[in-house]
């Protein structure tokens, strides 16, 4: 009970804090400003690598309806490429759901190239 009357305490420190900073602001201009907002907002870690797991699984098994479907593998790769990105930089982590969104999507496309030189038959 002593830490969530604590906490509490603190919150409203914090407040009243913010509440006389806002005077200031006003008169030293934005950068005063931006001191007190704090860090900047990240999505989440895996934010958009279940799109492009999701869009690398669409685009390998349905490689064989037509060549549109390599649109969704490059939009697949777009979405875990950033995702990747976001994990590295702001976690330092691997996001393993993106890398794999990664490697299907790479195979989609890879699938629609063999089509393309026959050398995977035509399942029409």
């Amino acid at each position: 009970m002593a830490r969530l009357l604590a906490h509490r305490a603190q919150e409203k420190e914090l407040a009243g804090k913010a509440e006389a900073a806002q005077p200031e602001v006003e008169a030293e201009g934005v950068e005063a400003a931006e001191e007190i907002e704090g860090p900047e907002l990240v999505q989440g870690r895996g934010s958009s690598a279940n799109y492009g797991l999701l869009l690398g699984a669409l685009s390998c098994g349905l490689y064989w309806i037509s060549p549109l479907v390599m649109a969704m593998a490059f939009i697949g790769s777009f979405y875990s490429l950033r995702a990747l990105v976001i994990g590295v930089r702001h976690f330092r982590i691997v996001i393993w759901r993106a890398a794999l969104g990664l490697l299907l999507n790479i195979g989609g496309i890879a699938l629609q190239f063999l089509l393309l030189l026959e050398i995977i038959p035509p399942l029409v």
